[in-house]
């Protein structure tokens, strides 16, 4: 294929206008116009932003044979180094490699994960390393009671993945991590994020929640920002992002009628949304003080496979399952809108690709559900009786209403949820009678202890 080809395709593959393509590789659409038109070729400064942007190799762009690949991936390199971090367990199967971006010819992005052995950026990981995705993702957790290795079982040896235990407090090893892996990508996962347990110990989640993102967001700054001495200059190395990955109990709650949209003013009413917020509100002055190229997500209830049982779906699931009482907070009157987790990668996956900088999405799954009817459809599908409902004194600050409008993101990034409630929940509830075993081994000792604290 030609140039003007590629870029053609390119640029309809990712659902852009001429006017959104020159927005995000910062230049005119009438550039954009003469490229696919086969009158000019981008230069040689654009050709390396294309490249890195969409992950695709300056050869290839310029239809010309491509310079030698990476035997694990298939990834144009220069050459592989072994990355060590001193007092920190790394591991990606047989190999740690390294593709070096000073190649012309290199178009491998590399992206840190955080979090990203919990529930939501466990399911991202396999969803990311499913397709032919040839970057690398670097994924850096803690290992709470709620980060499980196990849920990445399935890719623990692909080489395009590498694991750090860490701290996303620790600057030096977040240091090591920007130097030795040239981040160019961030998706913030990682959070402590149970309301109930914020009620009992808010302290870990200012620490996580507040100081772990600024920690990132001066790391990301750092490394990215070309001039770090001019505190004027706003230039980034291109094709960089840091993504807040948040939750739309930020906003508050709401009646019985109106949806959150982006512009609605924060107002969180339990320690967890409220060091959420204070993160957020970071994310976006970094962007508006320094201009750090950031999105920041906001997303309603998910659920799916692999989610700790303190979450209202899989602990009912695991309830009915050991015949166990099912405990409900005041009447269960409370409303979430319910994402499919699978719907959520897909969505954070088109704002890293496609989002605008310093925008904030709403993801929803358009799936309004009391959590009483949630646990009585559960009810009816494991073949149990309304008798294991066993209602509770309700939370303190228990918001009663979470809806989302998700028409920005759908109108402006092309993304849509792909699963009903019905389809999602079939394949949970599926996936949690086939893995028992799963959720006997993540509820441990400790784990019983607060849901008795919790629910007597």
């Amino acid at each position: 294929m030609e140039t003007k080809e590629i870029l053609l395709e390119l640029r309809k593959k990712n659902r852009l206008t001429q006017d959104e393509m020159a927005e995000k590789l910062m230049v005119t659409r009438q550039a954009v116009s003469r490229w696919e038109n086969g009158e000019t070729v981008p230069s040689s400064d654009t050709l390396k932003m294309i490249s890195m942007i969409f992950g695709i190799s300056i050869n290839y762009l310029l239809g010309q044979p491509q310079s030698a690949a990476c035997p694990s991936c298939g990834t144009p390199i220069d050459k592989t180094r072994d990355f060590k971090t001193p007092n920190n367990e790394i591991s990606n199967g047989e190999t740690n490699t390294k593709h070096n971006y000073n190649n012309g010819g290199m178009t491998m992005k590399s992206i840190l994960i955080t979090g990203g052995a919990g529930f939501i950026g466990s399911n991202f990981i396999r969803y990311m390393l499913a397709s032919d995705f040839t970057h690398k993702i670097i994924n850096l957790d803690t290992l709470t009671y709620a980060g499980n290795l196990e849920n990445l079982d399935t890719i623990r040896n692909d080489s395009r993945y590498t694991f750090i235990k860490g701290n996303i407090c620790d600057g030096r090893l977040l240091d090591e991590i920007f130097t030795q892996y040239n981040i160019d990508t961030v998706v913030n996962f990682a959070a402590e994020t149970h309301v109930d347990r914020s009620i009992v110990d808010p302290d870990i989640f200012v620490k996580t929640n507040v100081t772990g993102t600024h920690t990132l967001l001066e790391c990301a700054k750092k490394h990215w920002k070309i001039n770090l001495g001019d505190k004027y200059d706003r230039e980034y190395t291109p094709g960089v992002k840091f993504i807040q990955v948040s939750t739309d109990e930020v906003y508050g709650t709401l009646g019985n009628t109106g949806l959150f949209v982006e512009s609605t003013p924060l107002a969180p009413n339990s320690p967890y949304s409220a060091s959420k917020a204070s993160a957020d509100m970071f994310v976006r002055a970094y962007n508006e003080t320094f201009g750090l190229p950031i999105n920041i997500t906001r997303c309603s209830n998910n659920y799916g496979p692999y989610q700790f049982p303190e979450k209202l779906i899989p602990l009912m699931i695991s309830n009915c399952l050991q015949n166990k009482p099912l405990p409900v907070y005041g009447v269960g009157a409370q409303v979430r809108d319910w994402l499919y987790v699978e719907d959520h990668c897909s969505a954070i996956y088109a704002v890293m690709t496609k989002g605008r900088s310093g925008e904030v999405y709403n993801i929803g799954g358009n799936n309004e559900k009391q959590n009483i009817e949630v646990v009585r459809l559960l009810i009816k599908e494991l073949g149990k009786t309304d008798e294991l409902i066993q209602y509770v004194q309700d939370r303190p600050g228990h918001d009663m209403r979470y809806a989302i409008d998700n028409s920005k993101i759908t109108s402006q990034l092309g993304w849509v949820p792909s699963y009903t409630f019905e389809q999602g929940m079939k394949k949970t509830i599926d996936w949690y009678v086939d893995n028992r075993e799963w959720m006997d081994r993540v509820v441990s000792g400790e784990y019983e202890c607060y849901y008795r604290d919790m629910y007597a």
